[in-house]
């Protein structure tokens, strides 16, 4: 059974190790450090407390990373990051 959890319940390694797993099949190569993941996700505004974990038993198995700012004047939620480690895309 799949559960979804704020991200914010999860450590950066864990989070950073489900990425670079959900990316490790791409053709350009998204295996990043976690300096790297930090950096990205500053500079993007990711708010670990409104982004999503899907978990599987213990395993965090994808991810939505959601940031939020103004955007034409508006409160804007934004995805600025998704993924599911390949062998569970097909549920």
């Amino acid at each position: 059974m799949i559960e979804f959890f704020p991200l914010n319940q999860f450590s950066e390694s864990e989070i950073l190790n489900t990425h670079n797993e959900a990316f490790s099949n791409y053709e350009v190569p998204m295996q990043l450090s976690l300096e790297v993941f930090r950096y990205f996700n500053s500079r993007r505004g990711v708010r670990y407390d409104l982004s999503l974990g899907a978990v599987e038993g213990k395993r965090l198995i994808g991810f939505i990373l959601n940031a939020i700012d103004f955007w034409n004047g508006k409160l804007t939620a934004y995805d600025c990051g998704t993924g599911i480690i390949p062998e569970f895309r097909q549920y």
